[in-house]
């Protein structure tokens, strides 16, 4: 009978890096002869190894960073209810409700692995809070029937259709991909460039024909955009790989 999977313990080993310590790297010494006074301690510089592991803890800040969002949000809204009168408190609240939902794109910054319906979601509720705050104030302000409660409702469904349609392009940055998403980013593009035209042509572009560069210092290759649209509209370049 097979011995079941713990997967919590299997979790925690790669968490406290148990199974796969991390290399240290400790300052080299200038000299070895002996030096009078207190002695000197020196902090170890950690370098990980664990791209995966990397990648969880910006989730788990990210997941941090939108629980204290929605915290503090409901905390306002309590001392609103509880400190003003009925009318005043529903136009605050509906005020601090859009500059929440136009805020929410600093909160959302981990855009890796990328979500068409993530995007979709958090553009059409940034500009649905930046619309309906900009609509509502010009419709109170303008003589007419429509009142700014009106406006407000009118910009911010406006503002998600129109992010529900850019979503893709709204969270797109210039920072540098590892080599998973590079891959990911030719791969989507294979139909439109004879040069990544199959998996096997973009590990090899991606091998020795597309500049790549180690920020970290710890053997991970990164990508830039610029370099791997050139490759989609030139190919190979007679430049080597950095």
């Amino acid at each position: 009978m097979a011995e079941p999977i713990n997967i919590t313990s299997r979790i925690a080993a790669r968490l406290y890096a148990v199974a796969d310590p991390p290399t240290v790297i400790t300052p080299r010494a200038e000299t070895s002869e002996p030096v009078e006074g207190p002695p000197v301690t020196t902090s170890a510089v950690v370098v990980s190894r664990d791209p995966l592991l990397d990648k969880l803890k910006e989730h788990i800040v990210q997941i941090e960073a939108m629980l204290a969002y929605i915290i503090l949000f409901f905390g306002m809204a309590v001392l609103v209810k509880t400190t003003t009168s009925p009318a005043t408190a529903v136009t605050l609240l509906r005020g601090m409700s859009l500059a929440f939902l136009a805020g929410i794109g600093a909160v959302i910054r981990v855009t890796n692995p990328t979500s068409e319906v993530r995007n979709r979601l958090a553009a059409g509720g940034a500009l649905a809070g930046i619309l309906g705050m900009f609509s509502g104030v010009v419709f109170e302000a303008l003589p007419g029937g429509i009142s700014g409660q009106h406006g407000t409702m009118g910009g911010g469904c406006l503002g998600m259709f129109i992010g529900f349609i850019i979503g893709p392009w709204y969270f797109t940055t210039d920072k540098p991909m590892e080599r998973g998403d590079a891959f990911d980013y030719l791969y989507e593009r294979r139909t439109k460039s004879v040069h990544v035209a199959n998996a096997g042509m973009i590990e090899s572009a991606l091998a020795s024909s597309i500049p790549w560069y180690d920020k970290n210092s710890d053997g991970r290759r990164c990508y830039v955009k610029e370099d791997l649209d050139a490759f989609l509209k030139n190919g190979p370049s007679k430049q080597p790989p950095s």
